[in-house]
C-alpha cells in the first residue's frame, strides 16, 4: 500500500534546484567528452587556436591516420589492452583462491595469513619504491 504525501513548497523548491545542479554537471560532463570528440575531428591548428568549440571547423580524419600510421601507439595500446585484461584475469582467480582458503577452518597459521593479508592491503610500499622497482624491471 502505497501512501501518498503532498510536498511542500520547500521540498519543490529543492527538487528543482537538485535537478538544475545535476543537469548543469551532466552537460558540463558531456561537454568535456564531446570536446576531446571534437578536437580528435579537428586540424591540430584549428584546434590550437581555439576555432573548434562545439564543431570542428575543418572536419579531418588526419588525427586518426596519424595514430593508425604510429606503430608505437599501437603497440603501446596492445600492451595496455594485455596488461589490463591479464590483470584482471589473474587478480580475480588469486583472489578467489585465497578467498576460498581462508574459509576452510583446517587452514594452517590461518591467524597470520589474515593479519598478513590486512596489513598488506592497509599499508603499501609507497610511489617511490614502486617507481624504483618499475625502473629496476625496465
Amino acid at each position: 500500500m502505497k501512501k501518498w504525501f503532498k510536498k511542500s513548497l520547500g521540498d519543490k523548491t529543492l527538487d528543482v534546484f537538485i535537478h538544475l545542479v545535476l543537469t548543469v554537471i551532466s552537460l558540463l560532463t558531456f561537454y568535456i567528452f564531446w570536446y576531446c570528440i571534437v578536437g580528435a575531428f579537428s586540424t591540430g591548428d584549428d584546434f590550437m587556436n581555439g576555432k573548434s568549440w562545439f564543431w570542428p571547423e575543418h572536419f579531418t580524419f588526419d588525427n586518426f591516420k596519424a595514430v593508425i600510421a604510429d606503430t608505437d601507439i599501437l603497440h603501446a595500446f596492445l600492451i595496455s589492452v594485455l596488461r589490463t585484461v591479464i590483470g584482471t584475469v589473474l587478480s580475480v582467480l588469486f583472489t578467489a583462491l585465497v578467498a576460498y582458503g581462508m574459509t576452510r577452518p583446517q587452514l594452517k597459521y590461518k591467524g597470520f595469513y589474515s593479519v598478513f593479508m590486512i596489513i598488506t592491503m592497509f599499508f603499501s610500499g609507497g610511489t617511490i619504491p614502486t617507481f624504483l622497482l618499475y625502473d629496476g624491471l625496465g
